[in-house]
């Protein structure tokens, strides 16, 4: 399952498989910069363009956006429900649009997770 709205979207959970996760999506900085992360003297060597204490491992330039996590859905068979855990305190840092969005996507995967388990919804 994925779903996205502006910069929030859920999607299976890579480390563990039945779960979800809900991540917040950002312009990656990195993206297309390798050439000039080298004209500023940064040394490519063992997939890391590095330069005195910093080194960026050469998949941080292929996409033009990453992400982080900001919540994940675990799937509770004993409720049977879905619980959200956050990831500290990062949704509170989410602006209202953003935080709205997260409400949406959260309320649309709950409801897709309760129809594919054939859970009843009280």
């Amino acid at each position: 399952m994925k779903i996205r709205i502006n910069n929030i979207e859920c999607r299976n959970q890579t480390s563990n498989s039945g779960n979800y996760e809900i991540v917040k999506w950002y312009k990656n900085e990195y993206y297309g910069t390798e050439q000039e992360m080298l004209d500023e003297g940064y040394i490519y060597k063992d997939r890391y363009y590095t330069k005195g204490n910093v080194s960026v491992h050469e998949d941080c330039f292929k996409s033009p956006e990453s992400c982080f996590v900001i919540a994940d859905l675990e799937i509770n068979h004993r409720e049977p429900d879905v619980n959200l855990r956050t990831v500290g305190s990062r949704l509170l840092r989410l602006n209202n649009e953003e935080r709205n969005d997260f409400f949406d996507v959260y309320r649309i995967a709950n409801d897709k997770i309760f129809k594919q388990l054939d859970y009843d919804e009280d």
